[in-house]
C-alpha cells in the first residue's frame, strides 16, 4: 500500500536481496509525499532517508520534520504492486527528476489528497 500513514509512496528503488529477489535489502531512493505538509521528498541520503536493517528505513520530511520508520516488507510490497500495475502511478505528482541538488520540492496544490485514517 502506498499510504504509510505519514507518507504516500510514489517510487521506491533499492538493492534486491540475493536469496529473494522480490525483497529489498537496502533502499537507494524513495520518492514520497509528506501527508502533513504535502511536500514531495526525493530521498536518497540521510537525513531524508536512513536505511535500517532488512530493507527498513526512516523517512524524514525536511520541510516540516515529519518522520516515520517504515518496514522493509512495506517497501518491498509497494515495489511489487507497482511493477505488477496494481498501484496506478499518480498523474498529479511532480516528475522524479528534481531541479537542482535539493532533496525536497514543495508540491503544487492538488485536487485530491490521500486521506489520513
Amino acid at each position: 500500500m502506498p499510504n504509510t500513514g505519514l507518507f504516500y509512496l510514489l517510487e521506491v528503488a533499492g538493492d534486491a536481496d540475493s536469496e529473494d529477489p522480490h525483497t529489498l535489502r537496502r533502499l537507494r531512493f524513495v520518492r514520497a509525499e509528506c501527508l502533513l505538509c504535502h511536500t514531495l521528498l526525493n530521498a536518497s541520503t540521510a537525513p531524508a532517508l536512513v536505511n535500517v536493517a532488512h530493507g527498513a528505513a526512516v523517512l524524514t520530511c525536511a520541510h516540516c520534520g515529519n518522520r516515520q520508520a517504515i518496514s522493509g516488507a512495506r517497501f518491498s510490497d509497494f515495489a511489487r504492486r507497482l511493477q505488477r500495475g496494481l498501484i496506478p502511478p499518480r498523474e498529479d505528482a511532480l516528475p522524479a527528476a528534481a531541479p537542482g541538488p535539493a532533496e525536497v520540492m514543495p508540491a503544487a496544490p492538488q485536487r485530491h489528497k490521500p486521506q489520513l485514517r
